[in-house]
């Protein structure tokens, strides 16, 4: 609907789900800075536990001096999910307390429990997932000496932190996975790897950033172990994907990216997560 109010008009939406239970965190919680740079946000949890996310973003991202988008996203710790959005030009009609007060009104209940539960996640045993604290924090420690760290970020399987040599801000991001040992889809990824003695395959690549800013440039290095373990780390030369190239090249050198992704840390914390998780099937995803 198109709302006015004061001369300003904007357009608002409300959108209403249920997850299956728990919610994947990345459905219930603030947009990721590293892919989404321009977003101001806040979560509160709310008595009784449901989580209230406010949001305010561009409405076209690769216009960010252009409209605005507001939001309201409450979740319910039984799934239940009210999404309320503004777009408009500046100056919008509605503040966020205003679409808070309509997220958490009561009138979407009867709405909302008429909605099917969705059928659980399917139980995958939970293959040793690192949290994105855990893997910010392991970037963290394998920095160079003067190398600054902020802006901790992911999902879990995916951490990233912004960092700075002094010569300008630079997003490092890694991505940690678990895969069969002899995996055919890894086989065929890593087809012109470099092989290290310990059976290590390691594969670089230098290029435009696909997600980046004008001028953004990213150097990852992948690695698979032989026991399935894959790390991969990349920098761009920006503190975010979507902005502009801050500096020259990314604050990370490849060789500095090859000795961080091929560190002992992550195995030791993949196995450390491991004799705390039940054995059970493979699962893997990717980074945003």
């Amino acid at each position: 609907m198109v709302f006015e109010a004061g001369g300003s008009t904007a357009k608002v939406a409300v959108k209403l789900n249920r997850w299956p239970v728990p919610v994947p965190v990345q459905y219930a919680q603030c947009p990721d800075t590293a892919y989404h740079p321009y977003s101001r946000c806040s979560q509160t949890i709310l008595p009784g536990g449901a989580g209230l996310v406010l949001d305010r973003s561009p409405s076209d991202e690769d216009d960010p001096a252009g409209g605005e988008l507001l939001s309201a996203l409450l979740t319910y710790r039984d799934g239940k999910q009210v999404f309320v959005s503004e777009a408009g030009r500046r100056a919008l009609p509605l503040t966020h307390d205003h679409l808070a007060a309509v997220a958490t009104s009561p009138v979407w209940h009867p709405v909302l429990a008429a909605i099917p539960a969705p059928p659980a996640l399917p139980r995958t045993g939970s293959v040793p997932r690192l949290t994105a604290p855990q893997i910010s924090r392991i970037i963290g420690r394998l920095l160079p000496n003067g190398v600054r760290a902020g802006r901790p970020g992911g999902a879990d399987g995916f951490g990233h932190l912004t960092v700075d040599d002094g010569r300008g801000k630079s997003l490092v991001a890694v991505n940690v996975q678990k895969w069969k040992p002899g995996d055919a889809a890894m086989t065929q990824v890593f087809r012109k790897a470099v092989t290290l003695p310990d059976g290590t395959r390691v594969s670089t690549r230098q290029g435009p950033a696909a997600r980046g800013g004008p001028g953004t440039i990213e150097w990852t290095v992948d690695t698979l172990g032989a026991d399935g373990l894959r790390v991969v780390i990349s920098a761009i030369n920006a503190g975010a994907y979507r902005l502009p190239a801050g500096r020259g090249t990314p604050a990370l050198s490849p060789e500095r990216l090859r000795r961080i992704a091929l560190d002992p840390a992550w195995r030791q914390a993949v196995g450390g997560v491991s004799r705390r998780t039940p054995p059970g099937p493979i699962t893997v995803t990717s980074h945003p």
